[in-house]
């Protein structure tokens, strides 16, 4: 039911030399009411059943709804653009639709990722720690979360993938291709593979086969997990390291005397063995250890 109408009357001072009269106007019934930009105007019409809404603004300025969106536009504008603080204390006025728009996006800059996860829900945060462009400082934030996954990012830094290894809560299938595995992180896979494989371990043999040729295959495989795949790792394993470019001597010595012959003669064909160990090779087996 709309306001009660009500009338006012003006008393307009006389013209300047004329004669002291009052004037005396009606003016149409006016009552205040919210309108659709949710702030208070004012609402005038011929009767008490007729109203038009008139906004209340003042000169020179545009309405709410033409405004720019300010708060995004800080949220997504460059570090060097906006103070970090300003900017952090903006992105917390966003709404979890537009949060979760700018976490999703690829395209959302690491600064802007960053000021997001201090105020972001949990439905934002599983995108924001998958995003490509998400900082390795806010995935260190969030290890503790096993839920989030964070070491499955591809910023994820290896002291966090070690430290999910170690508890378990990474799979090794996957984190065996990271590209922040360091040299202790595949030491630990690879206990963890040929463990399993060798009956000593937690876990599917078929998975643990996988991730010992996955990490073979690995151009920067790290000598002590070298060492381990060439002792207790599958024939497969001991194929890609005795074909490896980095493989160390002391390894490739111990493959020349696999029982597999093609296993030792791989290793036997590698540039890093030796040269009195690849005579040897040639004096016992009558053919030369580099084929022309």
């Amino acid at each position: 039911m709309p306001p009660r109408p009500h009338h006012t009357i003006t008393l307009h001072s006389p013209p300047a030399g004329g004669p002291a009269r009052q004037h005396r106007q009606a003016v149409r019934p006016v009552a205040t009411a919210r309108n659709n930009y949710g702030t208070p105007g004012l609402m005038s019409g011929r009767s008490s059943n007729q109203y038009s809404v008139k906004q209340h603004r003042p000169a020179g300025t545009t309405p709410a709804a033409a405004q720019p969106d300010l708060v995004a536009q800080a949220a997504a504008a460059p570090p060097e653009a906006t103070p970090g603080r300003w900017r952090a204390a903006t992105a917390a006025r966003l709404s979890t639709q537009r949060r979760t728009q700018l976490a999703v996006s690829h395209e959302t800059p690491p600064a802007t990722l960053r000021d997001i996860a201090g105020s972001a829900e949990l439905s934002v945060l599983y995108h924001l720690v998958s995003n490509p462009n998400c900082p390795p400082d806010v995935l260190r934030q969030f290890k503790d979360r096993p839920d989030l996954g964070v070491w499955y990012n591809p910023n994820c830094p290896g002291e966090v993938l070690n430290w999910a290894l170690q508890c378990q809560y990474a799979d090794p299938i996957e984190v065996v291709r990271h590209r922040n595995l360091d040299e202790q992180g595949m030491l630990l896979i690879a206990q963890w593979a040929t463990a399993a494989t060798a009956g000593r371990g937690r876990g599917q043999i078929g998975d643990m086969y996988l991730a010992q040729q996955r990490l073979a295959g690995r151009a920067d495989l790290g000598e002590q997990a070298m060492r381990v795949l060439a002792t207790g790792g599958t024939d497969t394993c001991k194929y890609l390291i005795a074909d490896h470019d980095f493989a160390p001597p002391d390894v490739l010595e111990g493959l020349l005397r696999d029982p597999d012959p093609e296993i030792a003669q791989r290793a036997s064909q590698n540039p890093n063995l030796p040269r009195h160990l690849q005579a040897m090779w040639q004096l016992a087996h009558g053919t030369p250890a580099h084929p022309a």
